[in-house]
């Protein structure tokens, strides 16, 4: 029937309070008890505090070890998924975790992100290398804002990427930073848990690590591209220097061309052709049965490759069940699965000649730089082609000429 009701505060907040009753009548609380519990309740708070403090700045600590771990990780000689693992390793360490994932926009199809790298705590219904449309999802919301984002609860999430990340993988809170480039976001490193409440505290750690997972993403990148391009270089130059001695056997250059394609732009299958009356023929061609193909005719605007030799333009297509241009027939007499195409023009003299399609790309989707480097070695076939088709009429010319003089020396007086 009486009782005191005190707050317990520190210097900045009031984190509790102290609340003594009675039942009885016969006990009446004063101002002098007050004054009583006031020291008492000082030194408890002055206790919590100097505890609390404690703990964050163990925590803290704990922080800037992991983060010096993971600077002279991102500073090592480690490469692509060693490195990315090895990051990811040392964050569980600190921010425990049941799926992560570093997803990177898709080059190729605006608007779809790509699973980059991930480590995840048991099965999986996701896989490296997978590409999804985020339209109306978290992640878009991430790339919007360009800040970090904390889901805790993410049963309210309807979108079918987020069910598939989250929901179907049973995490029921999530963290989404963005990573970026030259201040743009260019993909999204998730964290999910199957515990709710977990992420709050670590926003700021968690941002450190995304921008350095963003330049170590960034140098490998780079660096991929340079021994890319380099091999690019040096199949441009061995294809050269093949059909620059072509004159007397184009066609095992041509297939010698062919391979190098599949080596250097790592395709399932493709081919090279000829058009003829308005008619594309295969003159060439690698993992595809050619003899059932020997007799089959595209026309003119026809499929993938009729567009191309009909338009004179390269076309990149990463997904041939959605392409207007894709046709199957094809496919049912070849026996071959075509699920990625892309196919560039043969130009000799303003002329379309041929075509090259390679189908499958087998590590991703075809993009700019494939079409730059099939069109520079289409170019050179083109040039190849030419040249020995000016030195046939040269020898042609030169045997000609020499019958006709054998046939005046005759009748010329010895």
């Amino acid at each position: 029937k009486s009782f005191v009701c005190m707050p317990i505060k520190t210097s900045k907040d009031i984190f509790g309070d102290l609340t003594i009753s009675s039942k009885t009548n016969d006990r009446i609380y004063s101002q002098e008890d007050v004054e009583v519990l006031t020291p008492l309740l000082s030194n408890a708070a002055f206790t919590y505090e100097n505890l609390r403090l404690i703990k964050e700045n163990e925590q803290s600590a704990l922080y800037v070890k992991s983060i010096e771990k993971i600077f002279k990780i991102l500073n090592s000689s480690f490469r692509d998924s060693e490195l990315i693992h090895a990051v990811l390793n040392e964050v569980q360490s600190v921010i425990q975790f049941d799926l992560s994932i570093l997803m990177t926009n898709s080059d190729c199809k605006p608007g779809y992100i790509r699973i980059f790298d991930m480590l995840v705590k048991g099965p999986s219904n996701i896989a490296k290398g997978s590409s999804y449309s985020y339209k109306n999802s978290v992640i878009e919301k991430v790339f919007k804002q360009e800040s970090t984002l904390i889901v805790d609860d993410v049963t309210s999430f309807n979108n079918d990427v987020d069910r598939k990340l989250f929901k179907e993988n049973g995490c029921r809170s999530c963290l989404l930073a963005p990573l970026k480039s030259d201040g743009v976001v260019t993909g999204v490193l998730v964290l999910g848990r199957k515990d709710r409440g977990v992420f709050n505290g670590v926003q700021d750690l968690v941002n450190w690590i995304a921008n350095g997972l963003s330049l170590a993403i960034e140098r490998n990148r780079l660096s991929a591209d340079v021994v890319k391009r380099n091999q690019e270089l040096d199949t441009v130059q061995q294809i050269g220097s093949a059909l620059a001695s072509s004159t007397f056997d184009i066609s095992k250059v041509l297939k010698y061309t062919m391979d190098m394609i599949r080596e250097v732009i790592n395709v399932e299958a493709g081919s090279l052709l000829f058009l003829e009356n308005d008619e594309l023929e295969i003159a060439v061609a690698f993992n595809t049965r050619i003899k059932s193909m020997k007799k089959f005719r595209l026309k003119i605007g026809q499929g993938i490759a009729g567009y191309v030799a009909a338009r004179g333009k390269s076309i990149i297509v990463n997904d041939t069940e959605k392409s207007p241009h894709f046709f199957p027939i094809i496919d049912d007499v070849s026996g071959f699965k075509t699920r990625s195409a892309l196919c560039v023009p043969m130009i000799s003299q303003g002329k379309v000649i041929g075509v090259i399609e390679v189908m499958n790309k087998i590590d991703g989707d075809f993009d700019r730089d494939d079409k730059d480097l099939l069109q520079s070695i289409a170019t050179s076939v083109c040039i190849a082609l030419e040249n020995a088709r000016l030195y046939k009429e040269t020898v042609s010319m030169a045997e000609h000429e020499r019958d006709i003089r054998h046939m005046f020396q005759k009748f010329v007086p010895k």
